[in-house]
């Protein structure tokens, strides 16, 4: 449509002001009844004044509108006299509203409405009774009758088999569905009371199109950039809003030729003057092209065209006619571009400035494309990346006419001062700031060196560890970096592709270094298809060259980087746009493929110009990386900023504390135990890493440390033809090491081994007493040369020396200390270099000689401390800050002096010592000490006490003594702390078990010696024989309470407590023996004395009862046993949630010994074994007893662990799914070891809950056009990209439950994924406007389950599943994007394992079902048309084709975007009919080739009719997604096929007319 002049009306709040009814003539123009400023489309049977309705387009904007006070929601049925504002139409369906007043009742909506079906408004009524003015659009439902003046600034949309009386006007669109009525009457305008809203203030133009670029962002649909006047809507493809002049505006920063802007061309087309307006923000001094017009003919029908800063070139019908000069708007700064159009004058001004005009045609133009951003060079494609506009652009208006220079000057500063070009006020949407993103990956490369193993490259953050190749560490900018300066081919990293495999958005940021000037890539991406899949490459110090997809679109000039200093390097993915920073200035951008990442190599140094290798040195890294961080999206410029600061400021990247890793301490041996025993993981390691063994009665001694303070050395090993063993899980050392150790040899015998890994003389190395025997040193390799170096000095026997062996991988040199000095050695200088690799042993590593089965030989001979393993080369100040270091060696807190508090001064007198670690004496401390025991102050006895020594003494006078010490001490008689014993010369010695404790339920022998003093006052003597009368007791001591009673001689014995009295036979040896049993456990007093006196005095003796073995059990918290140990059924327990264990004392005949409690926290060990499932796949899980740690071990491993409890009702939980095996001893119940029989089963294990996560996929389009994707509306699609649900087991606690998916583990199937496949669209309505439109799903092939890693499962839709929107009667509508959500109701296993299934309240719920929503598939409702064809009859007739689609407009256009679609030649695909004068269908003849269409259209086919001349009416057999209802049909069903005429005889008949609806939606 054309538009000419337009005239504007203002609404005032007011109704003081004169009325003058013509000025409201304005707005509802002429004699029509519908008058539009946008698009029009007027279904049939719609009747105007009972003629055919023709909208008019000139009428008067409003402009601007009031501020009344508003009312609220609209829900009167009564209207009056008077201006009222609302907010919103209230009412419901069916409602009559009528007026009764004698004026105009004015309603004023300040925003858009839409008023419901069967709406009556002043129905019979004069249409001046009623003014409805809507500031928005307005959207009136079927069976309406209304008789008023309306008015919208929006679209305004009429559904059917409605009657206006009155006229309508639209700002915007108009669409009128079929069977509409409009009665319109000019004089009614006169009558209209317009209140005052109707005034004379008439500006001299208004725009066709504002397009003010303020949304918050893009996503490629349809009508998205919104023309706030016209509804010219466009569609931004990979641009996106940036804060500009006015509000937002649009970025076409990036270089390259995929964001741009499509316009609707109607805007300019037909157009002979016309005014662009817009404001442009450039740095580029090079061709730009702000606009472009084209079509078929000349794709420069019109372009604004830069050819540098400072020169316009205007372009218009396929010419220009040199520059205008212009003042330089390449500044970075927004300048307000004004392009007029008059007759053949093309001017331009520059900021409220005329800078000059060009002669050009005046024709009208022809545009069928209208490009913003890039130049065409073929109608809505040929871009060139040198062409397109580098910048922003924001608030374009386009005008019909010439606008004056006032008219500019008002625009300018309007909108310079932030206003609307009206002067109106502008509310800004606020596009919302990048939220800072925490990255995926992070390599800090502070390793201290690399071997070329696997993981060794850490990912501090996730699991995307990385392997070197002939890379090391070298200091970096934060701690370490990893230097890849050497020229050539063989230094790289590989890092785990899935870090950027399947990303899209994403940011790479790293520090580099380098000197290198030419080409060179840091990080190079590759699959087998696509080569160059990613290259972060420079191909100059100056130029950032970035490759994606297999392609790069030029270089960015960037700031040199190749100075040899630390820059920072951010790489930055939105869509299509990738940006360079250095050092936190950003460098530019360029515009590259915004499809999905598929990485198979990801190499760090090289770039791959084969998967995974063909490296070109020219091509490489030359210098160092540090800090490399990886995100899955795009981090906003405040993050990389505060990562710059951040890192360069020696913080981490979030600004945390970064402490450089010192090197690693494998294994450190202090020595410090009283004894070895040769026990297994005795000789303990304080790292905890290789606890070790000493063989061949290896131990320790404490007499003469090497440093004897205290913090001192303490103990060390003491060797003669013996060795420590270290574990074999010590793995053989061929990267970076030091070995230090104290030694002090008895002798320098020849090769005396201090530490070796050199069993069976393999390649292995060691540091021992060189062969000389002269007391140099020597460290050797057999596996490089020279094989060894010696110092040229020597150590002293019988004294203590530091020694310290380094071995330096990454320079190949040896170096050898002597109490912290680096000593000259072999070849001179204090480092040798070697050549060839350090080797392996497959034997074990030893300290103090090699094994058995090695040279044993050579074994030291003397003492060896404080031997450490570092990983990593130590310097020399950390080796003279070793050869300092001491620890705190093990004092005696006080001795205890443990006795009975009575004696006999016929027998010695027993003592035991404790040399006591703490005041409880919990532990005892075996480091030898002389005690001096006094009694009464006169010495009685000196012992050395090492731990816990016995002794004993004699005291020869009955009296009462005191015990005391020269050390500090304690006494325990048992039950007191007292230190006197009463020594009589008569008494009774007890014995029972003959001293060793007793185990629950045996029967042992109680013996009782009555003696006396003898008469030669030296010796005992029995104090009487026969039968004797004595009383008899016990108590409880430990516990203190009892349930059972002690059997003594088979006969319980009374209450605890209560003496009872029985009479015991003694021999003549005064000596009687009774058989005892207590039934169970603890510590029990006997005492034993006379029923009568005879001076014999009573006596007492404690004993121990322990059970003989523990029974340990689980069950689940309601009681269960859990004692399952297969992989399906039950019982079964949650993964990390909690179950009861307990533990009970029993005696060997299974009777329960209810006194049994631990003694001591840390006494009660608890080993884990993991049995199933057994695959070597599987992992370990932790057993979390009472909030103690336990790690599984493998089921053939046993490791004890303690669990810090003296509890025997335990809680506890395992992480992992499975079944384990659990056992339980305690070390130290009454000095007593107790051991469970066996393990038992617990399980099975299953997990708590699924966490899932959606990749949504995308569909396919049948266009296979990345710029324009759409698929016929009934044509069947599938996926581009298939939905991927990623489903995750966990346990309880929210971790990952690793061995979910092992075999027989994993209960979860593809059935047990339930779906729901919607049979409509989800927001899309169809051609009546309430119906979705129908979708047709087809699922043939169920989808796959499959395991994505240890615990986690991908289910991926089929790629056979087809969707079809239905092409139906109410599937007539324009372009969409498709929305249509895949519903997941349920994802549970047969264990009823679900999404929801957690009892954990920190696990969120989830709303189900879950949604699927597949993104990028776009409609287009399409039809096959077939021209009718004129010619001889001696010739063939061409049949031309057209694919066309229902626009947005409303209006059928030729798609020239299908490239697909195929017309057939075969006969069976054509039918002929109706047939005229001399054509006969059996004389007909089809030529042609099966082709495809080009730019939606083809001629293929040619049909000749023998030579007959008439006419014959053909119809090809079409898709029946490109059929159509061509003959009207009621029913809207659109099943016809494409059909034409074909006349032979003429060379031009009459065109056949056919006649259809044009529809939009």
């Amino acid at each position: 449509m054309l538009f000419r002049s337009f005239t504007a009306f203002l609404l005032f709040v007011s109704g003081v002001f004169s009325v003058n009814a013509t000025q409201c003539a304005d707005v509802f123009s002429g004699s029509h009844s519908l008058s539009a400023n946008g698009g029009t489309v007027i279904s049939s049977g719609n009747a105007c004044n009972s003629g055919s309705c023709s909208p008019i387009p000139t009428f008067s904007l409003v402009t601007p509108f009031p501020t009344l006070s508003p009312l609220g929601s609209f829900n009167s049925n009564s209207l009056i006299d008077g201006s009222f504002e609302y907010t919103d139409w209230g009412l419901a369906k069916d409602n009559v509203i009528s007026f009764s007043g004698t004026g105009t009742a004015v309603l004023y909506f300040d925003g858009s409405i839409t008023i419901p079906k069967n709406t009556q408004i002043n129905s019979g009524g004069s249409a001046a009774n009623v003014m409805i003015i809507v500031n928005g659009a307005l959207s009136i439902a079927k069976d309406a009758d209304i008789n008023a003046f309306i008015y919208a600034s929006g679209s305004i949309s009429l559904a059917k088999d409605s009657n206006y009386n009155g006229a309508i006007s639209a700002g915007g669109a108009l669409v009128s569905d079929k069977d509409n009525t409009f009665t319109f009457s000019p004089s009614d305008v006169d009558e209209l009371d317009s209140e005052g809203f109707c005034e004379s203030n008439i500006i001299t133009a208004v725009p066709l199109a504002e397009y003010r670029f303020d949304k918050t962002s893009y996503d490629g649909s349809v009508d998205e950039v919104v023309d706030s006047i016209g509804g010219f809507n466009g569609q931004s493809i990979s641009a996106q809003p940036i804060e500009g002049k006015v509000c937002n505006a649009i970025d076409f920063s990036a270089d390259g030729t995929s964001d741009y802007v499509i316009l609707d061309e109607s805007i300019l087309s037909s157009k002979t003057d016309f005014t662009v307006s817009l404001w442009a923000q450039t740095s580029n001094n090079s061709n730009q092209s702000l606009l472009s017009g084209a079509n078929s003919s000349t794709d420069n029908e019109l372009i604004m065209w830069l050819s540098n800063g400072s020169s316009f070139r205007p372009y218009l019908k396929g010419s220009h006619n040199g520059d205008v000069a212009i003042t330089s708007i390449n500044d970075s700064d927004w300048h307000h571009l004004v392009w007029t159009r008059s007759g053949t004058e093309n001017c331009l001004y520059r900021d409220n400035v005329f800078q000059g005009c060009k002669t050009l045609s005046s024709s009208s133009l022809n545009i069928e494309s209208l490009i913003l951003g890039q130049e065409q060079d073929s109608v809505g494609a040929g871009f060139s990346s040198s062409q397109d506009w580098e910048g922003l652009i924001d608030e374009l208006l386009v005008y019909d006419s010439a606008i004056s220079d006032d008219e500019i000057s008002d625009i300018y500063n309007n909108q310079n001062a932030g206003l609307g070009y009206d002067g109106s006020t502008r509310t800004c949407e606020v596009i919302p700031p990048l939220e800072p993103q925490i990255p995926i990956a992070e390599f800090r490369f502070d390793e201290r060196s690399y071997s070329e193993s696997a993981d060794e490259v850490v990912d501090s953050i996730g699991d995307f560890h990385g392997i070197t190749s002939q890379v090391q560490p070298d200091e970096g900018l934060l701690c370490n970096a990893a230097d890849l300066s050497a020229t050539g081919t063989s230094d790289f990293i590989t890092l785990d592709s899935a870090v950027l495999s399947g990303k899209d958005d994403f940011t790479i940021s790293v520090w580099g270094k380098t000197g290198k000037t030419s080409n060179q890539g840091i990080l190079s991406g590759a699959e087998s298809g696509s080569i160059n899949e990613l290259i972060m490459w420079f191909s100059s110090g100056t130029q950032f060259t970035p490759f994606l997809k297999n392609t790069n679109v030029g270089s960015v000039t960037i700031s040199a980087i190749s100075d040899d200093d630390w820059h920072h390097l951010v790489w930055t993915r939105d869509g299509t746009q990738n940006c360079l920073y250095i050092d936190k200035v950003s460098q530019g951008c360029k515009t590259l493929s915004s499809s999905t990442l598929s990485i198979d190599s990801l190499i760090l140094g090289q770039e791959q110009d084969s998967l995974g290798g063909s490296f070109d040195s020219d091509q490489a890294w030359d210098g160092l990386l540090d800090e490399l961080l990886i995100f899955d999206a795009v981090i906003p410029e405040s993050q990389i900023e505060e990562i710059y600061d951040n890192q360069i400021g020696g913080l981490g990247y979030d600004g945390s504390v970064r402490t450089c890793p010192s090197i690693s301490l494998l294994a450190n041996f202090q020595m410090d135990k009283v004894n070895w025993d040769g026990s297994l993981a005795e000789v303990v390691d304080e790292t905890g890493n290789f606890n070790a063994i000493a063989v061949n009665g290896a131990t320790t001694d404490g007499a003469s440390p090497a440093l004897s303070s205290n913090p001192g050395t303490c103990r060390y090993g003491s060797f003669n033809d013996n060795y420590v063993a270290l574990p074999g899980s010590f793995e053989n050392l061929q990267g970076s090491f030091t070995i230090t150790a104290w030694i002090n040899p008895s002798n320098l015998d020849s090769g005396s081994r201090i530490f070796a890994d050199d069993e069976f003389n393999q390649t292995g190395y060691a540091l021992s007493l060189g062969d000389a025997g002269n007391g140099e040193l020597r460290f050797y390799s057999r596996g490089v040369s020279p094989v060894s170096v010696d110092t040229t000095t020597s150590i002293t026997a019988n004294t203590w020396t530091f020694v310290t062996a380094v071995h330096d991988s990454n320079n190949k040199t040896r170096q050898i200390y002597i109490n912290g000095v680096p000593q000259i050695i072999t070849g001179g200088g204090t480092s040798n270099t070697y050549s060839g690799s350090w080797g392996t042993d497959t034997g074990v590593a030893t300290i103090g000689g090699e094994t058995d089965d090695g040279e044993s030989n050579n074994r030291f001979t003397g003492s060896i401390d404080e031997v450490r393993v570092y990983e990593g080369a130590l310097s020399e100040s950390e080796i003279v800050a070793v050869f300092a270091e001491t620890h705190p060696c093990e004092t005696i807190h006080h001795f205890e002096i443990n006795h009975d508090a009575e004696g006999l001064t016929c027998i010695a007198e027993p003592l035991t010592i404790k040399a006591c670690s703490d005041a409880a004496c919990t532990n005892t401390i075996a480091t030898p000490t002389d005690v001096q025991i006094f009694a009464n102050g006169v010495l009685k006895t000196t012992v050395t006490v090492t731990g816990e020594t016995e002794t004993e003494f004699n005291h020869l006078v009955e009296e009462p003594i005191t015990l005391s010490s020269d050390q500090t001490y304690t006494c325990n008689n048992g039950s007191d702390t007292s230190c006197d014993i009463s020594f009589a010369n008569a008494g009774f010695v007890l014995d029972v078990n003959s001293g060793s404790d007793i185990s629950s339920c045996e029967s042992v022998n109680f013996e009782i010696k009555a003696v006396k003093l003898s008469d030669s006052g030296v010796s005992c003597a029995p104090a009487f024989t026969g039968g004797q009368a004595l009383d008899f007791s016990f108590n409880y001591s430990n516990p203190t309470v009892g349930t059972k009673l002690p059997l003594l001689n088979a006969t319980s014995m009374a209450t605890a407590g209560q003496i009872e009295t029985r009479t015991i036979t003694f021999d003549a040896n005064g000596e009687a023996t009774l058989p005892i049993e207590y039934d169970d456990a603890g510590t029990l007093s006997f005492t034993l004395s006379e029923n009568i006196s005879s001076g014999v005095t009573s006596s007492t003796i404690s004993k121990d009862f322990y059970p003989s073995k523990i029974v340990v059990t689980a069950k689940k918290e309601d009681g269960v046993l859990l004692n399952n140990a297969t992989s399906s059924d039950d019982p079964k327990q949650v993964a990390g949630g909690d179950f009861n264990l307990s533990f009970s004392g029993q005696c060997s005949d299974n009777t329960e010994t209810l006194n049994y409690q631990p003694q001591s926290s840390t006494a009660l060990e608890l080993a884990v074994r993991h049995i199933l499932p057994s695959s070597v796949t599987s992992v370990l899980g932790d057993l979390t007893v009472e909030g103690t740690l336990i790690n599984a071990t493998e089921s053939a491993n046993t490791v004890w662990q303690s669990i810090n409890t003296t509890e025997k009702e335990l809680v506890a939980s395992y992480s992992e799914v499975g079944v384990i095996s659990i056992s339980l001893k305690d070390t130290d119940y009454l000095g007593n070891e107790l051991n469970t029989l066996s393990f038992i089963d617990v399980g099975r294990f299953y997990p708590s809950y699924f966490e899932v996560s959606i990749d949504h996929g995308s569909f396919q389009n049948a266009s296979g056009l990345d710029s324009t994707p759409f698929t016929y509306i009934g044509m069947p699609f599938g996926y581009a990209y298939q939905p991927i649900i990623t489903i995750t087991a966990k346990n309880y606690d929210r971790e990952i439950t690793q061995n979910y998916t092992e075999t027989s583990f994993q209960k979860l199937t593809a059935a047990n994924v339930t779906q729901t496949f919607p049979s409509a669209d989800t927001t899309k309505d169809g051609f009546d406007t309430e119906t979705k439109m129908v979708v047709e799903a087809e699922t043939p092939l169920p989808a796959d389950l499959s395991k994505h890693s240890n615990g986690v499962m991908d289910y991926t839709f089929s790629n056979a599943d087809t969707y079809t929107y239905s092409k139906d009667a109410n599937s007539e509508v324009s372009e969409f994007t498709v929305s249509y959500d895949i519903l997941i109701d349920s994802i549970t296993d047969s264990d009823q394992v679900g999404i929801n299934s957690s009892t954990n309240i920190l696990v969120s719920v989830t709303e189900l079902p879950l949604t699927v929503q597949p993104t990028e598939g776009v409609q287009r409702f399409g039809r096959l048309v077939l021209d009718n064809s004129f010619g001889s009859e001696t010739s063939s007739l061409a049949q031309s084709f057209e694919v066309e689609f229902l626009n947005t407009s409303g209006d059928y256009q030729r798609n020239s975007d299908d490239y697909f679609s195929v017309i057939i030649s075969d006969d069976a695909s054509w039918s002929f009919s109706n047939s005229t004068d001399d054509i006969v269908i059996g004389d007909l003849l089809l030529s042609g080739d099966d082709a495809s269409f080009s730019g939606g259209q083809l001629k293929n086919i040619e049909l000749s009719s023998g030579g007959n001349q008439g006419a014959i009416d053909i119809e090809y057999t079409t898709p029946t997604w490109l059929q159509y209802n061509w003959s009207g049909k009621v029913s809207n069903l659109h099943d016809e096929d494409a059909n034409a005429t074909a006349t032979f005889g003429v060379y031009r008949g009459n065109d056949r007319i056919i006649s259809w609806r044009e529809v939009g939606n």
